[in-house]
């Protein structure tokens, strides 16, 4: 993501491919994630280069993700989320160069992935350094163990590609279940878990809440767009919470159909329009 897409748009020379407003907003957060990545990984690759019997990597683990600034900028980044990848839809209706840009990085990409599904890899970066933890390869070499951290650390933000010798075939062990209680690493090796596993937990409510915000924003517009003339329904606090299908009666004898939609801070009755598939049919709620 980070070589493929952000260097390159973030260049003075292809704003003809996307607003640079609109390459801010898709790319927030991304440069203050890969400058603690590049810190951590400079940390790492110290400690491997001079590797020995009492060698600790629970140390630079605890110091690296127990730092409240690591969770803050996690947290602005999910909080963004939600606008970066509506930036990027934004850019590709705005500018078919920038899609055609986007469609020639994902066919060199090598797992052929969209930007908007890079966009998830850093979220995804925290869980995988607890399983570090537990499947360093005990009986790997220096090479090997510098080459697996480096992809952990780095790969997921693009600006890492592994080796050919990444020595993932050679068993992995429980770091923790070999590293003897006596080992001065074994203590660190606890307390990284539990630092990781709290970044982790913290990450996770974030995505939880901003997939329910954006669920909730997908089915308020598809009620907007069955209601004359309703177009103003999205507010930041507002959730969708039922639908009801009603009767209406009128007082010389008539009735007329009505649909009930119950918010959160709002009840509105309406006529819904002619096509509105399922709506008219049927009831919904969370």
């Amino acid at each position: 993501m980070g070589k493929g897409y952000m260097k390159p748009l973030k260049q003075p020379e292809n704003s003809v491919l996307c607003d640079p407003s609109l390459v801010d907003e898709i790319f927030d957060q991304i440069p203050e994630l890969l400058e603690h990545h590049e810190e951590f990984l400079e940390q790492i690759s110290e400690c491997v280069q001079n590797w020995h019997e009492k060698q600790k990597v629970g140390d630079i683990l605890v110091q690296s993700f127990s730092k409240e600034i690591l969770v803050n900028i996690y947290s602005a980044y999910i909080d963004n989320f939600l606008n970066a990848k509506d930036a990027v839809r934004i850019a590709k209706e705005a500018r078919p160069a920038f899609m055609k840009f986007l469609e020639q990085n994902m066919r060199e990409n090598r797992e052929k992935q969209a930007l908007s599904d890079l966009l998830i890899k850093p979220v995804q970066r925290i869980p995988r350094y607890e399983l570090l933890v537990k499947e360093l390869p005990v009986n790997a070499n220096i090479d090997q163990i510098s080459d697996i951290y480096c992809k952990t650390v780095m790969s997921d933000v693009g600006f890492y590609e592994p080796s050919s010798s990444s020595g993932w075939e050679i068993g992995r062990e429980d770091l923790l279940k070999h590293t003897p209680e006596e080992h001065p690493d074994h203590p660190f090796l606890i307390e990284a878990q539990r630092s990781i596993k709290q970044v982790a937990e913290s990450i996770n409510k974030g995505m939880r809440s901003a997939e329910e915000v954006e669920r909730n924003a997908r089915i308020v517009q598809e009620i907007e767009s069955h209601i004359e003339g309703m177009e103003d329904l999205q507010a930041p606090l507002r959730r969708f919470l039922r639908q009801e299908m009603v009767v209406e009666m009128k007082a010389i004898g008539g009735k007329k159909d009505r649909s009930l939609f119950l918010f959160t801070d709002l009840l509105v009755c309406t006529t819904l329009k002619r096509k509105s598939g399922s709506l008219r049919r049927s009831s919904m709620s969370l």
